[in-house]
């Protein structure tokens, strides 16, 4: 499949510019729990990346270490190529969707490229931006992941499966993301007519991604027995039942404000309004078994979306940056709206103008998720120098240096600050690690388990509502004990 280079580099400039919009905040240095955990221990992650079966992302990472960069230090300029190459994966996927998809006019190229931009640009892909450690695991696993589109398309199964092989050995989320704008685009190629060859062509290409991570398995397995890595986390089986139904609180959680980051309900409404213009379009002409292959189609999408708790045993919930693929599902969604449309003016502009609004509302609410992160951030590196300025002041007026930490959280102690409205998505770095007193003190504190006499004397019962040194710490011979309010 060919790329117009001239049309690749002015969508390329476009994305780029859409997207430092939405993300241009994260140009600033930033942190996460694991972030910090990596500017005091980059080699260390390199085990924990091959225990997650990201055999290149490890490599990666085995990289800067040698040249001597940590990109968790400079967050700011790893989500800079962070955008560039989101902006490059957005361009493949204009070229990719362009094949099939006609561009007659000024208005559905501008439609067009808000439904493209959707899969890169959205509030739960921010997450991503986080975690600037392994960003690069994030991006060239989309890249890949665009890359082997562009041979399954083709048909061509095999070079389809080793850049597959290649993106979930970066980063495995992607492959969700490849299922679903496969699917998407061979309903839209075969203009929603069933049928063997479209079955066989589904069939094939979504095979080449399964065994695409079937190998991955594979690889950690034997990586396991080899004794070179091992199980990244023991895992309990449940039911079938207890996973479908946290799968579908995820899916309503998705619809309705996809973690708190957008304004209630838009994405169902969103979804509802290209299904319905869809649907009715399909009917007009009694095109039944189109109908039955579209929501088909929706039932693979949706379906996809869960892959990781599904095929986990445990049926774990996925953070944010693993299910921000729910928006190249609404992207296909509107895309085949758009298609449908083609020939109604006045439904074309309909479906035009919600997807350039919902765009439009994504990059707002970008904007709201990184303000909320840099708000948390302030507020952990403030609570992190109290307990400094505190552990200082006690070695001076003792002469006892403090070496070992040890950390609690009181009664009602919650992962995100009242103050902030997105959730998960700005959870406090304090609450999971104390990595970052360690980084604001220079001092290497050992952490170590809270002991219960101290807990129970001043601690236990207690519930703050901010910080307070006087009481949420307690130093005593050589370790500090803090309780997170």
């Amino acid at each position: 499949m060919k790329i117009d280079h001239k049309r690749f580099g002015v969508n390329f400039i476009t994305y780029f510019a859409l997207l430092t919009v939405a993300f241009g905040g994260m140009f600033h240095n930033s942190f996460c729990s694991d972030s910090v955990n990596h500017m005091l221990d980059p080699a260390g992650e390199t085990d924990a990346f091959i225990a997650s079966g990201r055999f290149l992302m490890a490599l990666v990472n085995d990289f800067f270490c040698v040249i001597g960069i940590n990109p968790a230090k400079y967050s700011g300029a790893t989500c800079f190529v962070g955008v560039i190459l989101f902006a490059v994966c957005a361009s493949l996927l204009y070229e990719l969707f362009s094949k099939i998809v006609p561009i007659n006019s000024a208005f559905q190229r501008i439609v067009f490229t808000c439904i493209i931009a959707l899969t890169v640009l959205n509030p739960l892909i921010t997450d991503q931006y986080f975690y600037p450690e392994v960003m690069a695991g994030y991006t060239m696993g989309m890249l890949f992941i665009i890359i082997a589109l562009f041979r399954l398309v083709d048909k061509k199964y095999i070079s389809g499966f080793i850049m597959t092989l290649i993106s979930v050995m970066f980063y495995q989320s992607p492959v969700v993301v490849g299922i679903i704008l496969f699917t998407g685009y061979l309903y839209i190629e075969y203009k929603g007519k069933l049928s063997i060859a479209v079955f066989k062509h589904e069939f094939s290409g979504v095979l080449s991604i399964g065994c695409a991570g079937l190998a991955e398995m594979l690889l950690l397995r034997i990586g396991i027995k080899a004794g070179i890595t091992y199980a990244a986390k023991p895992t309990s089986v449940t039911s079938i039942t207890l996973i479908a139904k946290r799968c579908f609180s995820q899916w309503e959680n998705l619809m309705k404000n996809s973690f708190n980051t957008v304004p209630s309900f838009s994405p169902l409404i969103f979804c509802f309004i290209c299904i319905i213009v869809t649907v009715i379009l399909l009917l007009a002409v009694k095109n039944y078994l189109s109908i039955f292959y579209y929501f088909l189609v929706l039932l693979v999408m949706n379906i996809s979306i869960f892959l990781f708790e599904l095929i986990s045993s445990d049926g774990t919930v996925m953070p944010p940056r693993v299910m921000f693929t729910v928006y190249s599902m609404e992207a296909m969604v509107s895309l085949i709206a758009f298609v449908q449309v083609y020939s109604h003016k006045r439904l074309l502009y309909t479906v035009g103008l919600v997807t350039i609004g919902y765009l439009t509302l994504q990059i707002v609410c970008c904007n709201v998720v990184v303000t909320d992160h840099f708000t948390s951030n302030a507020l952990d590196v403030e609570t992190a120098d109290m307990v400094c300025d505190k552990i200082n002041e006690y070695e001076n007026k003792t002469g006892i240096t403090v070496t070992k930490i040890s950390a609690a959280v009181d009664a009602h102690s919650s992962t995100t600050y009242s103050c902030l409205h997105t959730g998960e998505m700005s959870q406090r770095a304090l609450y999971y690690s104390m990595s970052l007193i360690r980084l604001r003190s220079g001092k290497n504190l050992e952490r170590i388990d809270m002991d219960n006499d101290i807990y129970n004397k001043y601690f236990k019962g207690k519930d703050w509502n901010y910080p307070d040194m006087s009481e949420q710490l307690v130093i005593k011979g050589d370790t500090a004990y803090f309780v997170l309010y």
